[in-house]
């Protein structure tokens, strides 16, 4: 892999593959027709809640039943979210 910018991390590091770092998980937002995929008690932040450096609150919820009937990825309380917003196919 070309990478330029590996000729600017100090030699005396070491390079570890994110994978061995982290949990690393895919998702995507539940059918958005689907009224009982929402309006629930979960949180579902997306990346209009991304204002801030900290994240308290969303500005949608999703429900138990899209969290396991959907692709959707549950993460724990703290966890650090890298959003990608492209969306494959439209």
């Amino acid at each position: 892999m070309n990478a330029p910018w590996k000729d600017n991390i100090p030699t005396d590091w070491d390079s570890i593959p994110l994978k061995y770092l982290t949990d690393i998980r895919t998702g995507g937002t539940p059918d958005r027709s689907e009224d009982s995929y929402w309006d629930g008690d979960i949180p579902w932040v997306s990346s209009k809640d991304m204002i801030s450096e900290e994240i308290d609150d969303a500005e949608e919820y999703i429900t138990e039943e899209a969290a396991e009937n959907t692709s959707t990825a549950l993460l724990k309380s703290y966890s650090s979210d890298i959003f990608s917003p492209e969306t494959a196919g439209r």
